[in-house]
């Protein structure tokens, strides 16, 4: 299976996906960390190029929309309202999508439980649709100005590509140095 590896240049984000655990430390012993990167363009080219057998890395560019808060959008659990480690079978039925019917052991009486509440009206889906989470970013990640001079200062000792890079930083948002990112 073929590892994909995102990166969203305009904010320097870097996501690896890969097959499993194990195949990742295996794989991420490949890329070389003394190579100069100085671009998140740089370090994409150095992973597609770490390994060719048994396939090569897939890098894909990817906007900055496209990534999402999951944490958010699973964050209101409710907690289980009955001991679930008892539990021997669950049951849950259309027409009444609130109520879970649990039992203790395999022939005991079904008891429901009530898990969402009667008031809330989740958006209608058909079976094939799903909500997604809201962005993760509405705008580029803001950098505090001290730090964009700092960026300024030490691009001199970069290649012409990443003096660019850097410099073009100041489309993004300033903040001031005393706020909270």
């Amino acid at each position: 299976m073929p590892c994909r590896v995102n990166y969203c240049a305009s904010s320097n984000i870097l996501i690896v996906s890969l097959s499993s655990i194990h195949n990742c430390d295996r794989n991420m012993v490949l890329l070389n960390q003394r190579t100069r990167a100085e671009i998140p363009s740089d370090w994409a080219d150095h992973i597609a190029q770490a390994r060719r057998v048994p396939s090569p890395f897939i890098v894909e560019e990817c906007e900055q929309n496209l990534f999402r808060n999951w944490t958010l959008h699973f964050k209101p659990k409710p907690k289980c309202p009955f001991a679930s480690r008892p539990i021997r079978e669950l049951r849950v039925h259309d027409s009444y999508p609130h109520l879970i019917y649990h039992r203790d052991s395999y022939n005991g009486p079904w008891l429901s439980s009530v898990v969402a509440n009667k008031k809330y009206k989740a958006p209608k889906c058909t079976e094939t649709e799903f909500i997604h989470p809201t962005s993760l970013y509405e705008k580029l990640i803001p950098i505090s100005e001290a730090k964009y001079k700092d960026l300024q200062d030490l691009s001199k000792f970069c290649s012409e590509t990443a003096g660019v890079f850097y410099s073009g930083l100041s489309k993004g948002l300033l903040v001031d140095d005393d706020e909270d990112l």
